[in-house]
């Protein structure tokens, strides 16, 4: 039994078909195969983006238990999708199952549904919010519908398949019809057309029709080949020119000889080098730029990086190509450069580099993340401030470093600004790798796509953990007294302004007290500044207990305080509290084995009555306790019209008083000092009096204090010592001769720095020898800095200047220093020597006074005579001088020169009588 045909073609026919059957099924096994995987793949892919998608869709609804939300949403994630179900199970239990369409029976075998059921397993997806699980979310496929797709495709595939393969084997036959016939004619005819002779070939007459038209397309294929590939060649030589010139305008060429000597260069390397062909042909390439890596000599093509410099020194940067050219030995004949200009590139590349320099070196801590906000990048300052490397961050989320006191707001609040195309900037806490929390301000920017949507964001961050605490520092000190812990004098105003809308709102009074602590200052200097720092603190602690909860206490600077007395205006409850903190301060300050004494004076305004705002409450306070200090120490002053009245009348003689300069309405009076041993005048003092134009003679009782504290005081002094010395060269000219005049200095003009000019300048000007002055000091004056008063003291005297302490016996003086004042006078207040006579315990004081001066070596002058007895007891004292009314009142200049002159020859005549001194004269 014959299995295969007769005819060669058919058995050829049959071999293809077999071969071409076997390789069409196993190329359809692996192509339904291959088709069964990527259809496997993409559903399961689809389902992870659909089940991500819902997730996302859920979330919000998950957060408020919106399960009408959830279901629809996972309505639509079923809608054409491979999924028979959709099932979200909450965390108390709770399950919503949402169904798909019905699916019509399946065409699918059993086993490829079982093979699809078994590949595709349930979709689960649990549902995190803030770290916190809400559920999950279960997609479970429609197995037999994907099936039926798989089933459907393969059996398109195949019937494509066998159509493909009839039609091919169909084509084989014909071709080997086509082939085999006649195959010696047809290998003749391509040796004819290789030889060029395809026009003389010859067929039999009974060749077959196709080996004709195989010549006749053999003949006409030759003719076209021959006038196309004609045509093609022009063109291409004409697509060559043209090439060449598009090379030279968007290349730099040039070729060059092993020498590296430049033989040829086109136009646009003229151009940019800025030098002529002829220039260039002939020099070296070197002198206009670098080669290549093996200079001219490069034994293959290379490409690389360089730079030509241009004639006016600018360097420009390429990308380079050089192609050796080499002869028929392989001797490197020539070589061609052709550059691309890439000078931006590079300083882009620069700029680039700078940049990632910058961010690297950055003091700011910087992080890059993707538009999901993952983590792609950290510099080391970063790492440095959060702890965590690159490595340990990289594809995390950046709320790593949320802080446990962020709320998610927050972010919230970020992705909102963010996603409006805004930058975020602000501050929160984040957390570092240790688990401390740190604030963290942040500038957080985006890096758009070409069509605008988010492709990065740059988180710019500092660590302003110290900066925060700074200002807390700081907002302590601005509102906080370091020292005793009280208010300082913002937060009393802050919490006064509160309290007088409060007062306003339900028309209640409140007060303030001003006070300060008397004789602080001498604390200080007996026991230092650490005692003083200590009875500040605890005098701060007893006005607090003489205070209720609701007052407030605050010390304003220094021995200054004030304090708010809530919910009344009684004067008498007020009285009440201010008399508690007075008591409570006089009481003894014991600091170790050292005491200490003080008081304090209270000036006290009510509201309504006295102001209507704080500013002025604060005034009225401060006037009442001026009224108080004046009254004496230890008492408490409520403000009134007549305080006001008073105030007033001040601020205007002050007003006036700076300019009375130049007005002539100052003028100086001069008492005469009286020598106790011949009656003779033997000086006087200066006395300032001040003749306002309208209010009359004003007492220096009155202006003196007011031009100390304007500080008028040093340009009033500097004018009467120029007064003075003008006067005594005036009365030297008319004979009066070895007058000494004292002049009274005030504290502040001795401490001026140009009192030692004025009065050197005011001598030299008027002729004078300093011994015609003398200058008195009051004895409060000498002991608030002994020290530096003693060094000027000498340096007056050092001039010839004599020294006087006026009002001896009035202050406090400490006999040490005394005994160690370089002076020549102590002058007994006329407090002592007004009842003199009368009182015993004057006596004794002057009789002591007398005593000390005799001991230093002073000449003693007593003030205030003003009677024969107390002239008669001070005489019999010895005291040296005297003045008083007794034998003249102060004295305009001329009528001290006419009472001088009048007392020239015999003096003023002193009624002694014979009487023996009292048994007290004997002291000293």
């Amino acid at each position: 039994m014959r299995l295969l045909p007769r005819s060669l073609i058919n058995r050829i026919t049959l071999l293809v078909g077999v071969v071409l059957l076997l390789l069409a099924l196993f190329g359809a096994a692996l192509f339904l195969r291959g088709m069964f995987k990527d259809v496997i793949g993409d559903t399961q892919e689809n389902a992870q983006m659909v089940i991500e998608v819902v997730a996302v869709a859920v979330t919000d609804s998950v957060v408020v238990n919106d399960y009408d939300a959830i279901r629809r949403t996972l309505e639509k994630a079923l809608v054409r999708a491979p999924f028979e179900s959709a099932v979200f199970i909450a965390m108390d239990a709770t399950r919503l199952e949402v169904l798909g369409h019905a699916t019509p029976a399946s065409d699918a075998p059993g086993w490829l549904i079982r093979r699809v059921e078994n590949e595709l397993a349930e979709v689960n997806r649990a549902i995190t919010v803030g770290g916190r699980d809400y559920g999950v979310i279960r997609l479970n496929f429609a197995a037999a519908r994907i099936a039926g797709n798989i089933w459907s495709l393969s059996l398109h595939a195949l019937g494509l398949l066998l159509g493909a393969f009839a039609l091919g084997l169909a084509a084989v036959r014909l071709a080997l019809g086509q082939w085999l016939g006649y195959l010696k004619q047809l290998g003749q005819a391509g040796r004819q057309v290789i030889d060029g002779q395809i026009e003389t070939i010859a067929l039999d007459a009974d060749a077959p029709s196709e080996v004709k038209q195989a010549m006749e397309a053999i003949s006409r294929s030759t003719e076209s080949l021959r006038t196309h590939f004609g045509s093609r060649i022009d063109a291409l030589m004409d697509s060559l020119v043209q090439q060449k010139n598009a090379m030279d305008e968007a290349a730099i060429v040039s070729e060059f000889d092993p020498a590296a000597r430049l033989t040829y260069v086109n136009d646009l390397f003229c151009r940019t080098v800025g030098v002529s062909r002829e220039q260039l042909i002939g020099d070296l390439i070197t002198r206009w730029g670098d080669v290549g890596p093996e200079g001219a000599a490069a034994p293959a093509v290379w490409h690389g990086e360089v730079s030509l410099r241009r004639r006016d020194g600018a360097r420009l940067y390429f990308q380079r190509t050089v192609v050796p050219i080499f002869d028929t030995d392989k001797a490197l004949q020539r070589q061609i450069c052709i550059d691309f200009d890439v000078t931006g590139e590079v300083k882009a590349r620069n700029e680039l580099r700078k940049l990632s320099l910058a961010v690297e070196n950055s003091g700011s801590a910087i992080m890059m993340t993707d538009a999901n906000a993952i983590i792609g990048y950290v510099n080391p300052q970063f790492s440095a401030m959060t702890g965590y490397s690159l490595a340990e961050v990289k594809g995390q989320s950046a709320l790593l470093l949320r802080a446990e006191s962020t709320p998610l707001d927050t972010y919230e609040q970020i992705w909102l600004a963010l996603f409006s195309g805004h930058t975020w900037r602000g501050e929160f806490a984040d957390r570092r790798k240790d688990g401390a929390e740190f604030r963290c301000q942040k500038v957080i920017s985006t890096i758009s796509h070409g069509n605008g949507a988010p492709e990065q964001y740059v988180w710019v961050m500092e660590d302003v953990t110290d900066r925060i605490r700074s200002e807390e520092t700081i907002h302590r000190l601005a509102f906080v007294d370091t020292l005793t812990g009280l208010p300082n004098r913002r937060a009393f105003r802050a919490r006064a302004d509160e309290l007088l809308k409060m007062a306003r709102r339900n028309d209640e009074g409140f007060a303030i007290l001003y006070f300060d602590l008397d004789r602080f200052k001498s604390v200080n200097d007996r026991f230092g500044h650490g005692v003083g720092d200590q009875l500040l603190s605890e005098a701060s602690r007893r006005i607090q207990g003489c205070l209720r909860e609701v007052d407030v206490v605050s010390r304003f600077g220094g021995d200054e305080f004030a304090a708010l007395i809530t919910s009344t205006a009684d004067p008498v409850e007020v009285s009440q509290v201010a008399r508690r903190i007075i008591d409570a301060l006089e009481a003894v300050f014991a600091f170790g084995d050292n005491e200490a004494f003080i008081s304090t004076s209270i000036g006290i305004a009510l509201y309504p009555r006295d102001a209507a705002e704080i500013s002025e409450l604060l005034r009225c306070a401060d006037l009442a306790l001026y009224r108080a200090k004046d009254q004496g120490r230890g008492t408490a002053v409520f403000f009134s019209q007549a305080i006001e009245h008073e105030n007033r009348e001040r601020m205007e003689l002050e007003h006036a008083l700076r300019n009375v300069l130049g007005s002539e309405q100052l003028f100086l009076e001069y008492q005469p000092k009286l020598s106790l041993r011949d009656g003779r005048v033997i000086g006087a003092e200066a006395l300032l009096r001040w003749q306002h134009p309208t209010r009359g003679r004003i007492g220096p009782d009155r202006f003196i204090p007011i031009a100390e504290e304007s500080r008028m005081i040093v340009p009033i002094g500097r004018w009467v010592v120029r007064s003075v010395c003008q006067q005594i060269r005036e009365w030297r000219a008319a004979g009066m001769g070895g007058m000494q005049v004292a002049i009274n200095l005030s504290g502040l003009q001795f401490k001026s720095e140009t009192l030692l000019q004025d009065i050197v300048e005011a001598l030299a000007e008027n002729g004078l020898e300093a011994s015609c002055l003398e200058l008195e000091l009051t004895e409060s004056l000498t002991i608030e800095n002994p020290e530096q008063t003693i060094e000027l003291m000498k340096r007056f005297r050092a001039m010839g200047i004599s020294i006087a302490i006026d009002d001896f016996g009035q202050g406090h003086s400490a006999l040490a220093y005394l005994k160690r004042f370089p002076l020549n006078t102590l002058k007994i207040d006329r407090a002592f020597v007004r009842d003199l006579t009368t009182n015993p315990d004057d006596e004794a004081i002057v009789h002591m006074l007398v005593a000390l001066a005799k001991t230093l070596n002073l000449s003693l002058v007593a003030e205030g005579v003003e009677t024969v007895a107390q002239l008669q007891y001070l005489r019999d004292l010895d005291v040296d001088a005297i003045q008083g009314y007794w034998f003249s009142r102060p004295l305009l200049a001329a009528d001290f020169g006419a009472f001088c002159r009048a007392h020239a020859t015999r003096g003023v005549h002193l009624p002694w009588a014979p009487v023996e001194p009292p048994a007290t004269a004997q002291i000293g």
